[in-house]
């Protein structure tokens, strides 16, 4: 009898295991009682070709995100809005990959009105990190979810986020590092919120090539010279700087130098 009691209450904890979420030892009290289960972006993968940008366009991969947007949209709890989000990211579950790694299915990065959702992608770029990154705007006590990245890769998967105010408008900043085969490099790329739309959109910071742009890149120095360590700091303490620099390499033999844009109320130059 007590052996058939055993059993029973293994397989509940099993059953308990499988519906709710395991947390991590450094998910705080607070986070885990405001924590909601992240929703999972299925679809099936059609092909071996997990490279093939023809992926991206696949009408269920297309529904499939379309319906993960309408699950972000529900994302109203007060409670879940009211915790710090590196807290909430700190409960998602993590899987063993085939290396036997463990990874997150998302990344939750922001601040009590804005947040960053990077989600894995079951079907594109699995090597390299590939993801969607969704912006969740609240506002009135609704939730407005833009996707800002279809098919974001590298071989450096991470990304850190921040915020800056300008005026009335709020800006979202999403970076980078990449391991190239030469000189590795930084890519920053900037988005505002419609207030039509109250979705976001890209904001044009810059001008690259005679036309303005939301992304910029700056090489990265590999030496001890402290004077290039910290390109592209655009953001210092929730404001957008006066003055910032970037890395070039126009001799092409990695003699970096400085190139400064300065911020003349509408865009650097």
């Amino acid at each position: 009898m007590k052996t058939i009691l055993f059993r029973l209450f293994i397989s509940f904890l099993l059953l308990i295991s499988a519906i709710f979420p395991t947390f991590a030892q450094s998910c705080k009290k607070e986070a885990k009682a405001a924590f909601r289960p992240i929703p999972q972006l299925k679809y099936k993968c059609v092909g071996q070709d997990d490279e093939n940008e023809e992926i991206l366009k696949q009408p269920n991969r297309v529904k499939a995100i379309n319906l993960f947007i309408q699950s972000l949209e529900k994302f109203t709890f007060a409670d879940w809005w009211n915790v710090p989000a590196k807290d909430l990211d700190a409960c998602i579950p993590s899987k063993k990959t085939e290396d036997g790694e463990r990874i997150a299915n998302a990344e939750l990065f922001g601040n009590s009105n804005l947040r960053v959702f990077k989600v894995l992608d079951p079907c594109y770029q699995t090597h390299y990190g590939g993801s969607n990154i969704f912006l969740l705007n609240r506002k009135n006590g609704k939730v407005y979810v833009s996707e800002i990245f279809d098919g974001f890769f590298n071989r450096n998967p991470d990304i850190s986020v921040d915020f800056a105010t300008n005026g009335k408008e709020q800006i979202i900043e999403i970076s980078y590092a990449t391991s190239g085969f030469n000189i590795p490099f930084y890519t920053n790329f900037y988005f505002a919120i419609n207030p039509k739309t109250n979705l976001a959109v890209s904001k044009n910071l810059f001008v690259e090539d005679g036309k303005p742009t939301n992304q910029i890149t700056s090489m990265m120095d590999m030496t001890d010279d402290k004077n290039l360590a910290n390109p592209l700091q655009i953001i210092l303490k929730g404001r957008l700087v006066k003055s910032f620099y970037k890395l070039i390499d126009e001799s092409g033999n990695e003699n970096l130098k400085k190139k400064t844009l300065k911020w003349n109320g509408k865009i650097y130059q």
